[in-house]
């Protein structure tokens, strides 16, 4: 039934409403909605009704100390489909139409709204991932509108990332993009790893794992086969001296390690996350980096 998500907007003077099936979504879903589109006080022609998803974000140039940054809003269409074309809207005559688009399986997530210690709280709103309507009509600007919807984390990507909060006890630190430190409290982002989008986190160890470990980078990308490449990125603690600071240069103060997660990694049979199991290989190269340190 498609009411979990009902947005009414205007749209040229029509009464424009979309429904979706659902409230979130996760990376790699389709999402299917509804789109129902009512005359207003005039006649009109349509050309053409299209309805795209959209993935809007702030891209940040300026120098490198930051001293002069300016933002920008990038928006992106995806999936552009023509719902109805040569279309008569009569006064009070309703159309409906339905629009199906898939996210990509690494696709951005929806922008945190409420976090005052983003750079740009009061923008950041406009950031995020958006049903759009455009109508066009002959000799005019075509209008369009946006609905906001909810982007989440995929199911796998999500499962190893509780795993080692909860197992483990790490605990989430800031979010990081290619451009740059985001959104500080938003432990997320997604980002190019040679051509391909995958989840970026930054994490602070327990307390147990301090006095060897700064910080853990955690990169994610969900592949093609259902499988998870992870790439476990540790700042180890180094020796507050002249030498720990040179090593801190050369990056010999960080450990790389490569985990691939199968299906049966994350999941048992009932299709239920097994975080001990996935905390367990994760701690295993903990212990490894540490051994060796």
């Amino acid at each position: 039934m498609l009411s979990a998500l009902k947005k009414v907007i205007n749209v040229s003077g029509c009464e424009i409403t979309i429904e979706t099936e659902f409230p979130e979504f996760r990376q790699g879903d389709y999402i299917f909605c509804k789109v129902q589109v009512v005359g207003g006080e005039y006649e009109q022609q349509a050309t053409s009704i299209t309805v795209s998803l959209e993935e809007a974000y702030w891209e940040s140039r300026g120098d490198y100390d930051g001293t002069s940054n300016q933002s920008y809003l990038r928006r992106n269409k995806i999936e552009p489909k023509v719902v109805a074309s040569d279309l008569l809207i009569k006064t009070g005559e309703t159309h409906s139409f339905r629009y199906s688009g898939k996210l990509a399986q690494n696709s951005c997530l929806s922008a945190l709204d409420s976090n005052e210690n983003h750079p740009h709280h009061l923008e950041h709103h406009t950031a995020g991932w958006f049903l759009v309507v455009n109508i066009d009509v002959p000799k005019a600007k075509d209008p369009e509108q946006r609905v906001k919807i909810q982007v989440n984390l995929c199911k796998e990507v999500s499962t190893i990332l509780d795993a080692l909060k909860q197992e483990i006890g790490f605990i989430p630190a800031f979010r990081y993009s290619l451009l740059g430190l985001l959104n500080k409290g938003d432990p997320h982002s997604t980002y190019n790893l040679n051509g391909r989008r995958g989840n970026k986190f930054r994490l602070d160890p327990p307390h147990r794992l301090k006095p060897h470990l700064d910080f853990l980078d955690l990169e994610l990308v969900m592949r093609s086969d259902k499988t998870v490449q992870c790439k476990l990125v540790f700042d180890k603690t180094t020796e507050k001296s002249v030498g720990g600071f040179f090593k801190s240069l050369v990056n010999e103060d960080k450990a790389r390690k490569h985990v691939i997660f199968s299906k049966e990694d994350l999941f048992d049979e009932s299709g239920d996350p097994r975080y001990q199991h996935v905390a367990e290989i994760i701690d295993k190269e903990i212990q490894a980096v540490i051994s060796g340190s």
